[in-house]
């Protein structure tokens, strides 16, 4: 009963202020992934959430993160336009939504059929799982008496109620859902404080794979759709020079399709490495926009090897 009460007052909530701000298609194109991660935050961080056993992410829920942001987008001026267009701050995915290991016993649960298709084994429930939610096996790996199963999917989901479900399953054991994430400095934070919502837009630099050093904020409060600019607090953002040490400069970050290079002339090589450091793409040919639409979502190292030998890398999410 207690969940039933919370799903209608939260959809209540949610509907209105969905409805109310309406949402641009600029803000649906661009911060889509943004509003599933702030979502997919909310539902991780209550275990009561109305919202804890859905594996799809509500509609609702995501709408009410777009509206959130196209208040602050509506806004048109000046710090708007560093936000979504000059910075492009974006939702650090700092949840996991897309990845699920689990310990196999190979004895109980047979995975030669699962090996072959990628996606079948055999298992029924297991079956359901792979194909009502988009899932491949990405990867087998033994190491000494322990067989391990990497299962991906390419759509932002609750994961926790499928991790319950897969530790149902005999010879499967602890399951549990992947975080593939290295800070890169950039983030968005949301709450909310009786009937105004506040959203927090930062940036942040030194060191950050370790943490980042500095971070500065630009924080608004909105009220009835309207969103009002609260100022500037924490550090002084460096330039973008500053900032940027590697010598090259990549946009958009994040990416969706095509990423442009400048100064790609002097540039004689390209690789795309994954955070474990393993080759996904090698470019031998260089150009100035490099096509990542078949890329998977996620984060990777862009290493650039320059015609003096020198070799520098810098960090893209591909959306």
């Amino acid at each position: 009963m207690k969940k039933i009460f919370l799903l209608l007052l939260s959809s209540i909530v949610i509907n209105s202020f969905a409805h109310d701000c309406g949402i641009d298609a600029w803000i649906e194109d661009n911060y889509l992934e943004d509003a599933k991660i702030l979502a997919l935050r909310e539902i991780y961080d209550n275990p009561d959430n109305a919202y804890a056993d859905s594996v799809v992410i509500p509609a609702a829920l995501i709408n009410k993160y777009l509206s959130a942001l196209y208040s602050v987008y509506l806004r048109g001026d000046d710090v708007a336009d560093s936000i979504f267009h000059i910075y492009n701050i974006y939702a650090l995915p700092n949840v996991p939504y897309m990845g699920i290991s689990m310990l196999v016993d190979t004895n109980i649960f047979d995975i030669k059929e699962l090996l072959a298709d990628s996606v079948f084994s055999g298992n029924p429930q297991f079956d359901s799982i792979m194909v009502n939610y988009d899932f491949k096996l990405q990867s087998f790996i033994s190491i000494d008496t322990c067989d391990f199963l990497f299962i991906t999917t390419s759509q932002y989901l609750n994961l926790k109620p499928l991790v319950h479900s897969l530790n149902s399953i005999d010879g499967l054991d602890y399951a549990e859902a992947n975080l593939s994430m290295a800070g890169d400095g950039y983030n968005i934070e949301y709450s909310m404080r009786n009937d105004t919502a506040f959203l927090d837009f930062s940036i942040a630099w030194g060191d950050c794979p370790s943490g980042c050093i500095y971070r500065q904020y630009w924080k608004f409060s909105i009220y009835d759709c309207n969103a009002t600019f609260l100022g500037v607090t924490g550090d002084n953002y460096a330039s973008a020079e500053q900032i940027n040490k590697n010598g090259f400069n990549v946009y958009p970050n994040p990416v969706r399709n095509f990423l442009t290079i400048e100064e790609w002339f002097e540039i004689e090589r390209i690789g795309i490495y994954d955070l474990q450091g393993k080759l996904i793409v090698n470019y031998d040919e260089v150009s100035e926009h490099l096509d990542l639409s078949e890329l998977k979502l996620g984060i990777y190292i862009l290493n650039v090897l320059y015609r003096n030998n020198v070799m520098e890398s810098v960090k893209i999410i591909k959306r």
